[in-house]
Formats: C-alpha cells, sequence, structure tokens
C-alpha cells in the first residue's frame, strides 16, 4: 500500500511539473467595476459597526480576510506577493470609505436600519473578492483614467485610488503550477471523503 501511495505522489508531482501557463477565469464585468462594486459596500458596512458600536479596524479580521485571498489567488496562479499587496490596498481603501462616513454621521446619525454584517454583507464581499481574483489574469494594461472613472466611491481619496491602482497594475503571476508550489510553498492536494482509511467523514462531522 505504501509503495503505491508513494506512486501515485510521484505520478502527481510530474503533472504539476509541466511548465503550462496558468490562465484565469473570463467575466462579463470588468476588474475595475468588480472592484468599485466591492467598495460601494463599504458605505452598509460602516452603517452596521456604527450602529452596533464596532470598530473600524479589525487586524485580526484582515489578517484572515489576506490569508483566505492569498490561498484563493494560488488558484488563478497569482503569486503571493502580490495578491498580499492588492487586498492589503483594498482593505486600506474600504477602511478610508468607512472612516468618510463615520465623521459625516457624527453630525447627522444615518437613517434607516442597518444591514446584517455578517449575514447579510460578508457573504457579498466574499462573492466579489473571489470574482477580482478571476479577473487579475492583465490588468497591465488598464488605463488610471478609466479606473479612477469607474471608481469613483464616495469617501474614496484619489491616493486611495492611486495606491489600489499600483497594486492592481504590480499584480504577477507564477509561469507554471511547478513554480507556484516551489515559490509559495503551498501545496493544495483534493480528495474524495469516501476513501478510507486515507480520507472519511465520521459521523461526528471529523474528516
Amino acid at each position: 500500500m505504501k509503495r503505491l501511495v508513494m506512486k501515485l505522489l510521484g505520478y502527481l508531482i510530474t503533472l504539476l511539473m509541466i511548465a503550462t501557463p496558468i490562465v484565469g477565469v473570463a467575466s462579463d464585468r470588468t476588474i475595475e467595476e468588480t472592484i468599485a462594486a466591492r467598495l460601494a459596500l463599504m458605505k452598509p458596512v460602516a452603517h452596521s459597526k456604527w450602529v452596533t458600536g464596532r470598530a473600524i479596524e479589525d487586524t485580526d479580521r484582515e489578517k484572515v480576510v489576506i490569508e483566505q485571498a492569498v490561498i484563493s489567488g494560488l488558484q488563478y496562479g497569482i503569486t503571493t506577493d502580490s495578491t498580499t499587496t492588492f487586498f492589503e490596498a483594498q482593505i486600506e481603501a474600504a477602511k478610508a470609505i468607512q472612516r468618510y462616513w463615520f465623521n459625516v454621521w457624527q453630525d447627522e446619525p444615518p437613517e434607516g436600519l442597518a444591514p446584517d454584517l455578517t449575514a447579510t454583507i460578508r457573504p457579498q464581499l466574499l462573492e466579489l473578492g473571489d470574482q477580482i481574483l478571476s479577473q487579475l489574469s492583465d490588468t497591465r494594461s488598464l488605463p488610471f483614467a478609466r479606473f479612477q472613472k469607474a471608481t469613483q466611491i464616495e469617501g474614496l481619496s484619489l491616493a486611495h485610488q492611486q495606491a489600489l491602482f499600483q497594486a492592481l497594475a504590480g499584480i504577477e503571476r507564477y509561469p507554471s503550477r511547478w513554480q507556484q508550489i516551489q515559490k509559495s510553498r503551498i501545496l493544495r492536494v483534493g480528495t474524495t471523503l469516501d476513501y478510507a482509511p486515507f480520507s472519511y467523514l465520521s459521523e461526528g462531522g471529523e474528516r
């Protein structure tokens, strides 16, 4: 059995060593429109935090978001460093918009019920984040004027637009899956849960 497992593992590594380019997923919406849609959610995010008394900055949550983005980015061959830089810039832009609305509401509090951050907004943010990652295949030809026009979000300064655009322009991809594994030191292996003893799902939900 051990010999069979080693043979299968060797076969898997051989496949990964094939230096074929990694291609992203096409989307009808442009990358700048998807980024703008995500940033537009920062006002309802701020509204929810304002009403519940939550702080704008949540470093623990930000760390989780970036870590998840890095792992998801590997699916499209995006380097860990450039994914981290881009999502850090996106988070800073998001916090800037939230601070803007917090300042506005000091004089006139927001009207209406605040949306549920966990149940309503976060699933949308995650979906848009995945869409952005799938669109990062080639962003070097995107002119700043077009990006700036698409991301005219109230509360977002020109400086944050420029920082976000620079991070977007700096997106890099691994030339092959094998080099991705070597550089990122991350190897993802998928399997079914009906192949005991290698993988299984117990009655208690343990894998």
